[in-house]
């Protein structure tokens, strides 16, 4: 299978570090306007390329931190039902080819509105196949963020692939619950990939992964951070991309399904936890 990894560079909205910044709504539309149309730029390109799965990085449609924006936040948040996830739709369809795309999202439930940061992948005919909303939230996340409740792995036609989102990557029970459920693939869009446990997560489990991550707005992926990769399940790096400039990051892959003698072993082979 031919897997392509979306590498984008992160604009104003993503300025995490700073204080005193503050965004009125039109700079909100703005900025985020301009990360979704760089997102389907890479990922129209990588569908005419002939790829089989696309994956981007974490929330392409991110409305910036709420503590900075001077509006009500729910209104820059997506419903199922918005534009965007037309747009994800329509590139796989018109690529046949998967979509894995890493966005903002929000769900009304029990009266409320939700909102989630969620991996939606859509099938080779555009059909949106399953929502995975992140588990793990960081740091301000779990102030206006929902976690997820439930581990998914979606079937396909080259094998089973399983979806984690960033901060789901630093504990190791998130990929030996996606190798229990048979993923054969964990792809994860992120922001903050750490090259420690990419090859942690395959080598454990006997799995490939796969990360989409972003070059940070000012200044190169540096330190613990690594760029987009795509791992073996022995842990080696098949693919990695730039530490500083956007772009599609491509791996071709024999067979995903190869990997299940080793994921058996690795399952067989796990600690003693009654000692």
């Amino acid at each position: 299978m031919r897997l392509a990894l979306i590498q984008i560079k992160q604009n104003e909205l993503y300025q995490f570090q700073k204080s005193g910044i503050r965004y009125t709504p039109e700079e909100v539309r703005r900025y985020q306007a301009d990360m979704v149309c760089r997102n389907r730029v890479l990922m129209q390109k990588a569908a005419g390329e002939g790829v089989d799965l696309i994956v981007t990085t974490e929330a392409v449609n991110f409305p910036g931190s709420p503590g900075k924006v001077e509006a009500e936040y729910m209104q820059f948040v997506p419903g199922m039902d918005d534009g965007i996830f037309t747009d994800f739709s329509e590139i796989a369809k018109s690529g046949h080819c998967y979509v894995a795309a890493g966005c903002f999202r929000k769900e009304r439930c029990r009266g409320s509105l939700r909102l989630y940061n969620s991996v939606c992948f859509f099938d080779r005919d555009g059909r949106l196949d399953v929502v995975y909303d992140k588990i793990h939230l960081a740091g301000d996340e779990n102030e206006y963020l929902t976690e997820g409740r439930e581990y998914k792995v979606v079937d396909t036609d080259f094998g089973k692939v399983g979806m984690a989102v960033c901060w789901d990557m630093q504990f190791p029970e998130t990929c030996q619950h996606l190798s229990d459920m048979g993923a054969d693939l964990i792809v994860a869009p992120t922001w903050g990939w750490e090259w420690i446990y990419g090859p942690c997560r395959a080598y454990e489990n006997g799995v490939y992964v796969a990360s989409a991550m972003a070059v940070p707005y000012e200044m190169p992926i540096q330190g613990l951070r690594s760029p987009s990769e795509a791992i073996t399940p022995d842990g080696r790096i098949l693919t990695r991309g730039s530490y500083t400039e956007e772009g599609i990051v491509l791996c071709e892959i024999r067979d995903i399904c190869d990997c299940a003698e080793l994921r058996k072993m690795r399952r067989e082979g796990r600690r003693n936890i009654d000692v």
